[in-house]
């Protein structure tokens, strides 16, 4: 008999299942003992669960029927002979809003088959374990399991991020269009010395020296926070990278003002300071969400450098360096952590906020230890050697720094302190000896012609945006007016083209309840971009 195959055995009481030395079910009653494991399950709305290994289906039948409407069971099988066993053995003919199975998914085929189903979004995931192939492959369940888990969580945060921040991103959107006649796409820039990312992480400061030595054979591409600091000792940068999209970006520039320093900046960044810069201008854009608008852009030839949504503008500075030089890329200042107990280097305004806070009550010490201490913080790095404080934002965006880092060998460390992104770390030598000869990245040509944006095609975008938003506002108010009873699907096609109107809604869309007071907020909401498109 072949044990690396499955066996199936009657036990008198049902069916169990062998494989690989492991029964899978109870060898005295299989059938009964998970129907009792079901019984005894408690289950969740807006919850997908994760089933592995259904094996021969036992269960599934029960689970259905106790499944919540807003939930899914979603039964995933890695092994291919087990797969096969439960296709022949599946109790259910067909999947349906409630349950679904699946097979050795790679993880972009797992989140589109998780983001297809009817209940998503859900809110949490939880496991069920009914066979014993959970625990016979549990390393890699656990791992699928890990998987489906962050992205649920990633598109909270994100969608939490949309709805405070939306609304701010496509009036920037909007007000930076114009900007877009004198302006250049970041594509288009290239330099043919190593790339130097400056982060305003506190460990710049043991930096500074080093960088002032080796400044002639760098770009150095500096975060906007760190405008002040490289200026205070004398360093101009090369470029300045710009993100955000809140008037508190403006406090990056208080101490020199508007240099004109060349701007790579996002499309949705701050308008009145991209507005007042006398320097060039390079656009990049954050795909921040998967707007209709910005897919309008992106046909008439409107949108410049496609960037993920990275939410860090040291991390964003690090993706972008990669595609301007073919040399070394280097990095110093992120951090990403409370290095010798601050959040920033001297002299960046964050730092400098506590400075002025300071009072004979309480100084900046005690400021700085209050603010950083008020969120829970993690420790990182190896014992017996350095340990840095983070906190969960911030591993965040470490985690988007490594995946970066990993995908290159040719970027480099320049800094001692900070969480470790799996770059090495070098010395200022390193640039000298290696950096200004070496080869790392590939630029196709392409991305190094500069690209004009023309201002009459900028002019027709915004009148055809303002006609779709006048449109829709007559449907809205139709609704209202309770003189359209249905929508039908010119109106549903219509209000879908300008879903960035509604989308950052703390609650989801449902046209057809003809809900009165969404369709209120609906054209309030209309009204005020109809105005930003005048």
């Amino acid at each position: 008999m072949d044990e690396s195959a499955p066996i199936i055995l009657d036990t008198g009481k049902g069916l169990s299942l062998k494989y690989r030395g492991r029964f899978f079910y109870s060898s005295r009653s299989p059938v009964e003992s998970v129907e009792k494991r079901v019984a005894a399950l408690s289950l969740d709305s807006d919850c997908l669960y994760l089933l592995p290994s259904p094996a021969l289906g036992y269960g599934l039948v029960s689970l259905l029927k106790k499944i919540p409407s807003s939930s899914h069971v979603l039964c995933l099988e890695i092994e291919g002979p087990l797969w096969r066993i439960f296709q022949k053995h599946n109790p259910l003919k067909s999947e349906s809003d409630l349950m679904s199975w699946t097979f050795g998914q790679t993880e972009s085929g797992l989140l589109k088959k998780m983001m297809a189903l009817k209940a998503w979004p859900f809110r949490r995931l939880k496991r069920i374990d009914l066979s014993g192939g959970s625990s016979l492959f549990r390393t890699a369940y656990d791992k699928w399991q890990g998987f489906l888990e962050r992205e649920i969580q990633s598109y909270w945060k994100n969608r939490m991020t949309l709805i405070h921040m939306g609304p701010l991103w496509i009036k920037n959107l909007f007000r930076n269009l114009p900007l877009l006649e004198k302006a250049e796409d970041s594509a288009s820039l290239h330099t043919e010395k190593p790339v130097l990312v400056v982060g305003a992480g506190p460990g710049l400061d043991s930096s500074i020296e080093d960088l002032k030595l080796i400044r002639p054979h760098l770009f150095i591409l500096a975060v906007d926070t760190v405008l002040p600091v490289l200026m205070a000792h004398s360093i101009k940068p090369d470029a300045v990278l710009l993100l955000e999209a809140q008037a508190a970006n403006l406090q990056d520039f208080i101490p020199q003002g508007i240099p004109d320093i060349p701007f790579i900046a996002d499309l949705t960044s701050y308008h009145p300071l991209l507005r007042e810069h006398k320097g060039p201008l390079y656009f990049f854009i954050s795909r921040f969400a998967p707007w209709k608008i910005l897919e309008r852009l992106e046909k008439e030839g409107l949108l410049p450098r496609i960037v993920p949504a990275l939410g860090s503008v040291g991390v964003a500075a690090l993706y972008l360096a990669r595609f301007i030089t073919k040399k070394a890329v280097y990095f110093t200042g992120l951090d990403l952590a409370y290095t010798f107990g601050r959040s920033h280097a001297k002299g960046a305004p964050h730092d400098l906020l506590f400075h002025f806070r300071a009072n004979r009550l309480e100084n900046y010490s005690t400021l700085l230890f209050k603010a950083i201490y008020s969120r829970p913080l993690i420790r990182q790095g190896m014992p017996g050697k350095l340990m840095e404080l983070s906190d969960l934002i911030l591993l965040g965006y470490a985690d988007q720094a490594r995946e970066i880092v990993s995908s290159h060998p040719g970027i480099f460390c320049l800094s001692h302190y900070g969480i470790l992104l799996g770059a090495n770390r070098v010395g200022p030598e390193h640039v000298r000896e290696q950096g200004a000869f070496q080869d790392y990245f590939e630029i196709s040509c392409q991305n190094c012609v500069a690209k004009k944006w023309n201002k009459f095609a900028i002019r027709s975008f915004l009148t055809n945006e303002l006609r779709l938003l006048e449109e829709a506002l007559g449907v809205a108010m139709a609704v209202m007016d309770k003189s359209l009873a249905l929508l039908g699907a010119d109106h549903l096609k219509l209000l879908g083209e300008v879903d960035y109107v509604y989308k950052s809604f703390p609650d989801n869309a449902d046209f057809n309840e003809h809900n009165r007071a969404f369709f209120l907020r609906l054209a309030v909401a209309l009204r005020h971009y109809i105005e930003l498109c005048r």
